[in-house]
């Protein structure tokens, strides 16, 4: 009884900051849904900006080739690209836009490439297609490291379930068989 009266309030107030700290962490944690739009972004944008410089290539502007890549796409990189062709139907400088779209860390170097085109004039097919080789050798690089990740997460779980299994399988017998020669 005199452990329940002096440890609850010490346990209160260790418990009342981890909670807070409990509660601020899982608020940051990112929402599946989120996840997956993100990893759908990824693996489609090389393709998307592959169509994009294709579009350009054969002479549609850029507002009308992203209309085009956002069908073609779809998704949630269709989705995205349909919101900046609205803005930029609507009137939006196309500079600012993309300037705008620099700041979404998932299209950020296709924003850069498209303001830079939209600001200086430069060539946006050669662009895009240099951008559309750095995203597959970017995205190709992660896969490549989730392989790598799979052996290591995997140890666990098997460590977890092997080592039991070997001590129940191979070392309880032995040790039984020890101590059944000890008193026989």
């Amino acid at each position: 009884m005199v452990g329940w009266v002096l440890a609850g309030p010490v346990a209160a107030l260790a418990g009342l900051p981890a909670g807070v700290l409990l509660s601020v962490w899982i608020g940051r944690l990112e929402p599946p849904s989120a996840a997956r739009a993100r990893e759908e972004v990824n693996r489609d944008l090389p393709l998307a900006v592959d169509l994009l410089a294709a579009c350009v290539f054969v002479g549609l502007p850029p507002q009308e080739s992203l209309s085009v890549v956002s069908r073609a796409v779809g998704g949630a990189l269709g989705a995205r690209f349909d919101e900046i062709t609205a803005r930029l139907s609507l009137g939006a400088d196309p500079a600012a836009e993309w300037a705008r779209c620099s700041q979404d860390p998932l299209l950020a170097h296709l924003g850069r490439t498209m303001q830079r085109s939209a600001e200086s004039g430069a060539p946006l097919a050669e662009g895009l297609a240099r951008l559309a080789e750095d995203c597959r050798r970017e995205r190709r690089t992660q896969v490549q490291l989730r392989a790598r990740n799979v052996g290591v997460k995997a140890a666990g779980p098997l460590a977890a379930c092997f080592l039991p299994a070997f001590m129940l399988v191979g070392v309880v017998p032995t040790v039984a068989g020890s101590f059944q020669h000890l008193f026989a």
